[in-house]
């Protein structure tokens, strides 16, 4: 019994070991990244939740509702990364669109936070 405890401790072991790694999908020279999220006040019907922002199914923070300018810096490897935003709320799992961005020459992106009840919370590349 304590040899398959032990195996089975080992195998969930190497298993997180390998999951924690750089999920970017190209590696290359890490750049300092500039986030800027704006998220502003909205009519209609909606929640009014704060956005949890992941970068590569990283938290990096939280971005308030209503709030314009908020930025975040990261040190991101070249290539390709894809953010993404969750509710920060107990009750409810609200997920928004995935969008990709490509880290190279490009190092600041201006994102667009908007939600609505029916929909919930979108983001977009302010281009």
């Amino acid at each position: 019994m304590k040899r398959i405890l032990l195996a089975l401790l080992t195998l969930v072991f190497v298993v997180s070991v390998i999951g924690c790694g750089n999920k970017s999908s190209d590696s290359g020279e890490t750049k300092s990244v500039t986030l800027t999220f704006d998220y502003e006040k909205q009519s209609g019907l909606n929640y009014n939740d704060d956005a949890k922002v992941y970068v590569d199914d990283t938290e990096i923070g939280i971005v308030t509702y209503g709030t314009v300018g908020n930025v975040f810096v990261e040190d991101l490897t070249e290539g390709k990364h894809t953010l993404r935003l969750v509710s920060d709320t107990t009750l409810r799992t609200n997920k928004s669109n995935k969008v990709k961005i490509e880290v190279g020459d490009a190092t600041d992106f201006k994102l667009i936070i908007s939600q609505s009840s029916m929909w919930g919370l979108r983001l977009a590349l302010d281009e």
